[in-house]
């Protein structure tokens, strides 16, 4: 009954197996008689290079009044073993600080709703690692639904709804797909892109996703490496779809910009 925000489930090896059901999720929760957010410290999963890799399967859970949500921290154990977590169809709100952390380890995150937390999902790690994370609802989250600081991670970002954030993704990683996502109505930016590495520029990176009405850039692109964006939705923000900080061009062809023209430009195409 201890409701100190230090107070956790912490797993530093081994395997945390937390699979409900539908109709009866596993609750994890604040034990006060009346919750508030960061009532107690959340889930941990793994815990730095000197320990064992952990792994955890959380699959019909509820997590909530927490401080950091599920925390899942690895980079690599003596035997060169990651840690792994896989989220399925959960719901995880009203942390203080994320939804779900990831540092350094392999992840699924599929199915779930993470709202209203500060930060939705952040991504860290400064070694390779793989990221899945598909098919959620990541809604009004205050800071960012989704935040990938690494330069390091891999893998895809796609079939999300996400909105109602302050920004809807912020995205450091050349290797990490953007697609079929729906990304509106974000108190701030649609995806602030701003990668320091390298890209291949033969691959699409942003694609066939929905980005429209968030209240003030649909894609900022902040740094020289840019992704090709095309296939896309890109309409209706508020004061541009797309804002380029980069000297490099940018490939945005095969997008729909809202009137068959094209973007709307003031000299070439005004009326787009």
């Amino acid at each position: 009954n201890d409701t100190s925000p230090y107070s956790s489930l912490y797993v530093g090896g081994g395997t945390l197996n937390a699979v409900g059901t539908a109709a009866q999720p596993i609750v994890f929760t604040s034990s006060a008689q009346v919750p508030v957010v960061g009532d107690w410290g959340g889930i941990q999963v793994g815990g730095g290079d000197s320990l064992p890799a952990a792994r955890g399967v959380l699959h019909h859970i509820r997590l909530e009044y927490s401080n950091n949500g599920i925390y899942c921290w690895t980079d690599m154990d003596e035997d060169g073993v990651r840690s792994f977590i896989e989220i399925r169809d959960s719901t995880i709100s009203n942390n203080s600080w994320t939804g779900v952390q990831l540092y350094g380890v392999d992840a699924v995150i599929t199915g779930s709703s993470i709202t209203s937390n500060y930060n939705g999902i952040v991504i860290d790690g400064y070694r390779p690692f793989t990221v899945a994370i598909n098919a959620n609802t990541i809604a009004d989250n205050q800071y960012a639904g989704i935040e990938c600081y690494s330069s390091s991670a891999a893998g895809r970002i796609s079939e999300n709804t996400i909105t109602g954030n302050g920004t809807g993704l912020r995205i450091q990683s050349p290797t990490v797909l953007i697609t079929g996502n729906t990304i509106r109505f974000n108190t701030q930016t649609g995806l602030e892109y701003n990668v320091w590495n390298p890209i291949d520029t033969h691959q699409v990176t942003v694609s066939f996703n929905t980005i429209t009405d968030n209240d003030f850039i649909g894609i900022q692109l902040k740094s020289n490496y840019v992704p090709v964006i095309q296939y896309n939705n890109l309409h209706d923000n508020t004061y541009r779809d797309v804002e380029s900080y980069s000297s490099s061009d940018v490939d945005c062809r095969h997008n729909w910009w809202g009137d068959a023209s094209g973007p709307q430009h003031p000299d070439d195409n005004p009326a787009g």
